[in-house]
């Protein structure tokens, strides 16, 4: 599909040019991604809806105006999105990225044939959706729209593709599932990945690389080679790339580097993680509290303030148990009468929270183990979300 990023951003310059932050909202995805495209070469600064911030001014149709011509240079220390994250509090953070991280992601990365294009099936308003556009842009290659499985088997213009593991498996329930004979490699990030998904893809010559990364990093800061897709250690998520470097601290993964906001700090991630003498980086937890399901991030603290609010629960406690198709699936582990059902509960909550937030089972207990000072034993609470039922 082919998108006039440079017309349309002459017609931003004109319209939009000093006018602060950018508010990209279409209904159309096609359109999306020529507005964050163009924002892009016209050195506007953008957000895309849903918000992580209210924007300066919105774009919900192309102004009627004349293009302008495009900056001969824009400075690499400047921010080229806002977006949003949430903190292991639950609360929405607003991460501002700049240039110089994107220009360094994308020299990084695996790049898609010429003439070819990269698979857009990630969200826009995330981090790793706005790259895939944006590294397009640079590379000079398409941005292709399509449902994955087509794309990957028959269409040859799609040669690298970026997925989490839950879109990853639901293709692979399909047996006869292989990539066309040009595809080049399917970038797989959004959580630990589990070892047979890889060991399942291997088999069926399907080229996986397992990446890390997060808003922070401007998407996966840590990839496995593309050409050791094959025979990279059973769990690693790769080595660190670029001129990034890492290191473990206190068993807690630490980053510093171009890819980061203040690039001569170390950035702790908050995951545990191990790095063997040859550099391969293994994820032991996605962050102590967090999960991670199906691609997005689901802090626990707001889900169990609502189930309190529940008349009948008493307490509640949210954990992330390992799953094989969404990487976590959402476990409830309650105090509460035998009079609310489980399906009550989720009848409740989906006019509250997020649907992904919404635990896709639960656990009775008659009481949940606390610290002295009230905090609940999250690794003990996770073993009841996976041994009672």
């Amino acid at each position: 599909m082919n998108h006039d990023f440079h017309h349309t951003a002459g017609v931003l310059r004109t319209a939009y040019s000093g006018k602060g932050l950018l508010g990209i909202r279409f209904e159309n995805t096609q359109d999306s991604v020529t507005a964050i495209g163009a924002a892009w070469l016209a050195g506007i600064p953008f957000t895309v809806f849903p918000y992580a911030t209210k924007p300066d001014i919105e774009l919900t149709e192309w102004p009627d105006v004349k293009p302008s011509p495009l900056p001969e240079s824009i400075d690499p220390e400047s921010v080229y999105a806002v977006v949003a994250t949430s903190g292991t509090s639950g609360v929405p953070k607003q991460i501002h990225l700049r240039r110089r991280q994107m220009f360094e992601a994308a020299a990084a990365s695996v790049r898609p044939h010429p003439g070819t294009g990269w698979l857009l099936a990630l969200p826009l308003h995330h981090v790793g959706g706005m790259s895939v556009v944006l590294r397009s842009v640079m590379y000079g290659t398409n941005v292709i729209l399509q449902d994955a499985e087509t794309a990957l088997k028959t269409n040859t213009d799609v040669t690298v593709a970026s997925l989490v593991s839950t879109q990853l498996v639901r293709l692979l329930e399909n047996l006869d599932f292989r990539t066309h004979d040009r595809f080049k490699a399917i970038l797989l990030g959004g959580g630990r990945i589990p070892a047979s998904l890889i060991a399942m893809c291997r088999e069926r010559n399907i080229p996986v690389i397992s990446s890390f990364g997060m808003t922070e990093t401007n998407a996966q800061i840590i990839s496995i080679p593309l050409e050791q897709w094959r025979t990279a250690p059973e769990g690693t998520c790769g080595k660190v790339m670029g001129s990034n470097v890492a290191r473990i601290r206190e068993g807690v993964l630490e980053l510093k580097g171009p890819q980061l906001g203040t690039p001569d700090a170390w950035f702790q991630t908050g995951d545990v993680a191990r790095m063997d003498s040859d550099g391969w980086i293994t994820i032991e937890t996605r962050r102590t509290d967090r999960i991670v399901s199906g691609g997005e991030n689901v802090d626990p603290e707001p889900v169990e303030e609502a189930l309190k609010r529940i008349p009948g629960v008493h307490d509640a406690a949210v954990v992330g148990v390992d799953d094989e198709v969404w990487g976590q699936r959402v476990v409830g582990v309650l105090v509460a009468d035998e009079s609310v059902t489980d399906e009550a509960i989720q009848g409740i909550l989906k006019s509250g929270i997020p649907n992904y937030w919404i635990p896709k089972e639960f656990r009775r207990v008659s009481s949940l183990p606390r610290t002295s000072n009230g905090k609940l034993k999250r690794a003990e609470i996770r073993e009841l979300g996976l041994n009672q039922g």
